[in-house]
Formats: structure tokens, C-alpha cells, sequence
């Protein structure tokens, strides 16, 4: 396997190999000679000596070194795959610009019992999500800070770490039928409270919890919303309670391996058949297709096909939904349909200004 400089140097450093320089080489409908690497699967081996490639094998190297750069990126900055370190405070101040930052930090799981984790994920997600389609806040990604799940951290220390001003953290406990959340809001510069409130209400009521907990944040911040904001303000996945619960159990199995994201698609599966006209869902169906082109790396266009048929569903039912953009973006990035995919990017960043998936997408095809 070999690799341009330029992969190289993108994430080199970043898996566990090692690397021999076997200087430039002449590609195939490429004018310039590119600098290529190969890659030592085994560091510990002695590196074989290059040998001169025949024109059979350059028109099948171009194409793979082609193949390896969009995997390697994609997969390093895949949506799948959250970082796993926070933020540092330079790289995020220098992006903050005067508006207001925030930092949703995972609500706890107090219920009983440890398999409703998922629930109080998913609930956290879908604030970040909620929060982060306003273009006059800022809103940390929820890979960066999930890396805080499970640890017992301080406001004033997160606040530092992220650059942000305010922090959200509260919990979630369901039992049967009902469910209560707390949360509150606070400025990490006076560690003074700004807003707080419990909600205990039927489960059927949790988009409408959302919906009321995104709005009091947005008043106690005093962001200044456009129409367009305004609309999306209320906006949710589906209104199916049942197909809501299965798309977040799904989701939870998006952070694993190639056999979980299996067992993602079936959840994704029954809520779609649930609410036919649940968008989200297929968007996310498509991301464990496109894990089993990548996860290992099968190149099997059959998966990749019902990857792109997934997302394009999803833009079928719901094109005003960031994250179904976003996951279009990315299959068409695999699909090698690069000013599509770029196209799919901004318009998941017009609708979501904190979508760092979708800035990804351009990175990635860079």
C-alpha cells in the first residue's frame, strides 16, 4: 500500500504504522510526479526496496491512492468517530468570535436502570443538535464533549478548556412512562446560575421538553434569532414517540464497530417502519452502509449504492434537516461525486453554523 505525501503528512502520525519514503513517482494522468510513501504494515519488518512500477499497476495505484487519501480523512474525521480529546482553549478562541459560546455537557442517567444511557445520550445530542442551528451562538460539537461522559469535571475547568463562556449540564431519569429532566445554565466567569428548571412530564411530551428547554436558553442568552431560526426553533424528527426511542437506541450503536453499526441499521429500520416519513432515520441508516464500504475497507459498490439510496431518501422527505445534508455530503465524498458532496456541506453549514461534520467534508475532499 502506498499513500501521497499529502496523506502522509495528514495521518501519518496518527495511526500505527510506520513509513518508508520511496520519493517520487510518475501516476498515471497525473503530469507531475507525486511523492509517495509506502506504508509498512509491519514497522518492525525490514522495508523492502521500491521497485519500479509497471504501467499495469500505475492506472490501479492511482486509483487506490486516490482511494486510500478520501478513506484515510474520511474515516479519521468521520462522523462516526469522535475525538478523543477536548478542544484545546487556543484553537477554540480562535474561532469564537464576539457571540456568545456554549458547552452542553452529557446529562446524567439517574434512572435505575444503565440501559437507558442511550436515552440521556440522545437527549444530549438532540440539544447540541437544537442549539447549534442558531448563527449567533456558538455551540461545541457533541464529539468533543462526550469526551467528558462518565468524569467528574468542573464548570469553571470545562469553560477554560473550551474556550466557551456558558455551560449547560443537567440529568434525565425515566421510569416507565414518564421522565424528568434537570437542567441549568451557567456563566463559568461569575459560576452564577442564569437559568434552571425541571420538567416531569409524560414521555410523550419530551419533544415539547426540548423544544421549551432550547427556548430558555436562547432567552437567557438573549440570542437574537432570524425567521428562518425561529421556525426551526420547534422543529423535530418525528412525532412517533416509539420510533423516536428506537432512533436513538441506534444512534447509540453508531460508536462502535462495523457489527454494531449492523445492529444500528436494524433500530434505524423499525423506526423507519414505524414513521415512513422519518427522515433522520434514513440519514442515519446511510452512515452504517457507508461504515461497511470503509469498516474494513470492503469496495463493495452495492453497499455504497444503498448508502447514496438512504441519504437521498432522507433529502426526499425532509431536505430542511442539517444532518440529512451532511451525511449526503459524505456518501457522495465516497462515491468519488466531489462537488456534490461540497454542495451537501454548505448547505448542511447554512442550516447548521456549528456543524462540524460538514466542514469536514470539504476538508476531506481538499
Amino acid at each position: 500500500i502506498c499513500i501521497s505525501q499529502a496523506v502522509h503528512g495528514a495521518v501519518g502520525r496518527k495511526l500505527s504504522f510506520a513509513y518508508q519514503d520511496i520519493g517520487k513517482q510518475q501516476v498515471k494522468n497525473i503530469a507531475e510526479p507525486v511523492h509517495a510513501y509506502r506504508v509498512l504494515l509491519n514497522p518492525d519488518a525490514e522495508p523492502a526496496r521500491p521497485r519500479p512500477f509497471s504501467r499495469r499497476y500505475l492506472a490501479a495505484g492511482a486509483a487506490f491512492v486516490m482511494l486510500v487519501a478520501g478513506v484515510a480523512i474520511a474515516t479519521w474525521y468521520g462522523p462516526w468517530n469522535p475525538r478523543e480529546e477536548p478542544a484545546s482553549l487556543e484553537r477554540t478562541a480562535a474561532l469564537v468570535p464576539e457571540r456568545p459560546s456554549i458547552a452542553v455537557l452529557p446529562f446524567q442517567n439517574l434512572s435505575d436502570d444503565p440501559k437507558q444511557e442511550y436515552f440521556s445520550d440522545g437527549i444530549t445530542n438532540d440539544i447540541i443538535t437544537d442549539l447549534s442551528r442558531f448563527s449567533n451562538l456558538f455551540v461545541i460539537a457533541s464529539n468533543s464533549m462526550f469526551t467528558y461522559k462518565g468524569k467528574p469535571v468542573k464548570v469553571e475547568e470545562v469553560a477554560r478548556d473550551l474556550g466557551v463562556r456558558y455551560v449547560l449540564e443537567g440529568s434525565v431519569q425515566r421510569v416507565g412512562n414518564r421522565v424528568r429532566i434537570n437542567a441549568q445554565l451557567i456563566d463559568a466567569t461569575t459560576s452564577l446560575h442564569l437559568w434552571a428548571d425541571r420538567y416531569d412530564r409524560d414521555l410523550d411530551d419530551i419533544f415539547a421538553v426540548q423544544d421549551e428547554l432550547t427556548a430558555s436558553i436562547v432567552s437567557a442568552l438573549q440570542i437574537t434569532l432570524t425567521e428562518d431560526e425561529q421556525t426551526r426553533l420547534t422543529r423535530q424528527y418525528t412525532d412517533n414517540i416509539e420510533a423516536y426511542d428506537l432512533f436513538l437506541r441506534g444512534r447509540s450503536y453508531l460508536r462502535g464497530t462495523k457489527q454494531t453499526h449492523l445492529q444500528a441499521r436494524q433500530l434505524f429500520d423499525e423506526a423507519i417502519e414505524l414513521d415512513p416519513t422519518f427522515a433522520a432515520a434514513y440519514a442515519e441508516k446511510s452512515i452504517t452502509y457507508f461504515s461497511g464500504f470503509i469498516m474494513p475497507m470492503s469496495r463493495n459498490p452495492e453497499v455504497l449504492e444503498a448508502a447514496v439510496e438512504a441519504a437521498e431518501r432522507a433529502e426526499q422527505l425532509d431536505d430542511s434537516l442539517p444532518i440529512v445534508h451532511a451525511r449526503l455530503g459524505w456518501v457522495y465524498l465516497a462515491s468519488m461525486r466531489h462537488e456534490e458532496a461540497i454542495a451537501e456541506g454548505r448547505r448542511a453549514v447554512a442550516l447548521d453554523p456549528n456543524n462540524a461534520d460538514s466542514y469536514e467534508i470539504g476538508r476531506a475532499h481538499v
